[in-house]
């Protein structure tokens, strides 16, 4: 049997499963409790199972999405966040005042806000912060966008403001970065010294503050000195597992009150978990294939065209994600308010097979591999063990490449090594996701600015997106940011520095015990200063 009939096969069955697992879960799941009849109960731990680890938890060099939730809305808020319909709410700013040109925001801090060491916060801290970013913006590993802003002035103890060097459209966002005690971030440190004592004395002002952080376990405590509403639970620990069994186990044994981004392949088992429910959540954001363009074969845009056509997307969805994706080929996600909507190129292994030979592609050996110039048509294609989606993505990615005459060496690599190669460029293709916890900004996955210090792996740089990206974030005109958005969604559609498989549903598993989460595109630990447990587990001691 070929791999298109079996995939075939396989989704018209899914198809009939999803179907009625989809009305199953609408029937059972929200994204939050009714809990007014119930009395709120004080204390315990709430225990959060993820896939894979977090590499970096260091503010100014996050990128992964999991870490910026733990940051951003548990222990280092930012001068604003951002409220429901992406409504921007005070942090620890407690107003702000744009002028009308839009060239100059000031921040009037919340006088009441308190580090975890008891002490006040004020300007210092958040220009330091910012003073910070400019000095090691090459060394960090997230992209700030710091080139269009001047130098921030101390108006007084409470006061900040920041300048434009030009007008721009959202200044909110613009300055919207962690803020970290003034005394850490000392222009005599080192920043290896700095990032050392931001976890060997850790000073936040959070609802939570650092208290363990291991490869396996990281556990939050509540933060005494927190101005904002005080949690009602006293720790959170993320548990991290390299596989699904370990998770499944714990989740069976009740040792998990809530998982984020469940496999869909397990989710018929999940659905014998009496103790738990499951709530759906949209992604904001893709996964994709990321192309090496410094690998000289993958700098052709015909043989990335080629590669392209040569997947047949839609049945990939069908066939892994049990209808819970979409197949499309926009950068970007539904929700973005100016989403391009792009419906996938369809599936056409002979218009691969074109394209290759066009570029000399066209001999084959005795086991129908292309030679060219004696040389193999061969791909390093990475991803990472502890995603079962992205496993099987990856054995039948390879399996169509191999159709068509392209040999694979696939590496599935537990999650530090498989970033480690990714930061060396030692890949040609990567299965990967690309997520957004705020406003939609893809400059550390696009902008050249991301090659050196963020996402761009690939190693894509073109000077009219890097335009394109600025102008999105930067113009005061609506529609002229909408038209750069779509502009920016068709080029890379067109130049294919990565190629977009499918944006999709999240599946979190959630313990009846654990009470008032909500779940949404946004963020799944926007309100973790609400939850409380109906039965409170106590933290185990190490």
């Amino acid at each position: 049997m070929d791999i298109k009939t079996n995939f075939m096969i396989k989704r018209f069955l899914v198809i009939v499963f999803s179907i009625s697992l989809f009305a199953l879960i609408m029937l059972r799941c929200s994204g939050s409790d009714d809990t007014e009849s119930e009395k709120i109960r004080y204390g315990g731990n709430v225990r959060i199972g993820l896939l894979g680890t977090i590499n970096d938890l260091f503010p100014f060099n996050i990128t992964e999405y999991n870490a910026k939730e733990i940051s951003q809305y548990l222990l280092n808020p930012g001068l604003t966040g951002t409220g429901p319909g992406n409504e921007p709410v005070p942090a620890l700013a407690a107003g702000w005042q744009i002028d009308e040109n839009h060239k100059t925001i000031t921040y009037m801090l919340d006088h009441e806000y308190t580090w975890s060491n008891g002490r006040k916060i004020n300007s210092y801290d958040v220009v330091s912060s910012f003073n910070f970013i400019k000095k090691y913006q090459d060394k960090l590993g997230a992209v700030f966008n710091v080139a269009i802003l001047g130098e921030p002035e101390i108006i007084d103890s409470l006061t900040v403001r920041f300048s434009f060097n030009r007008p721009v459209a959202d200044p909110l966002q613009l300055t919207r970065f962690p803020v970290l005690a003034g005394e850490l971030l000392s222009e005599t440190k080192e920043l290896r010294q700095i990032i050392n004592e931001y976890f060997t004395n850790f000073t936040g002002c959070g609802p939570f503050i650092l208290n363990l952080r291991t490869e396996a376990e990281i556990r939050l405590e509540k933060n005494p000195y927190y101005l904002g509403k005080k949690p009602y639970i006293d720790t959170i620990t993320f548990k991290f597992y390299s596989d699904v069994d370990s998770m499944m186990s714990a989740i069976k044994r009740q040792e998990l009150d809530l998982v984020y981004d469940f496999p869909v392949s397990n989710l018929k088992d999940a659905e014998k978990f009496m103790d738990y429910k499951i709530v759906a959540s949209s992604e904001k954001g893709f996964t994709f294939i990321g192309w090496n363009l410094r690998n000289p074969v993958l700098q052709s845009l015909q043989i990335r065209k080629a590669l392209t056509a040569a997947l047949d997307r839609a049945t990939l969805v069908d066939g892994i994600m049990s209808g819970y994706a979409e197949v499309e080929d926009s950068p970007a996600y539904p929700e973005f308010w100016a989403y391009f909507s792009k419906p996938a190129g369809k599936y056409d292994p002979m218009y691969a097979k074109q394209l290759l030979s066009a570029q000399g592609w066209d001999s084959r050996n005795d086991e129908g591999l292309l030679v060219k110039d004696g040389e193999f048509l061969k791909l390093n294609l990475l991803t990472n063990i502890e995603s079962n989606i992205r496993k099987e993505l990856a054995t039948n990615i390879k399996a169509y490449y191999r159709s068509i005459g392209i040999d694979v060496n696939l590496e599935i690599l537990p999650w530090n090594r498989f970033m480690k190669r990714l930061n060396e460029s030692r890949f040609d293709a990567v299965i990967i996701s690309w997520v957004e916890n705020e406003t939609f900004d893809p400059s550390d996955l696009f902008h050249s600015a991301g090659i050196k210090n963020g996402n761009n792996f690939m190693g894509y740089s073109n000077p009219d997106v890097d335009a394109l990206i600025e102008q999105g974030l930067t113009n005061l005109d609506k529609e002229i940011r909408k038209k750069s958005w779509i502009e920016f969604q068709m080029t890379i559609v067109d130049e294919l520095p990565v190629t977009v498989l499918f944006n999709k549903k999240i599946i979190n598993i959630v313990s009846k015990n654990l009470k008032n989460i909500r779940i949404n595109g946004r963020s799944y630990l926007s309100n973790a200063d609400s939850w409380w447990l109906s039965q409170p587990a106590i933290v185990e001691q190490q």
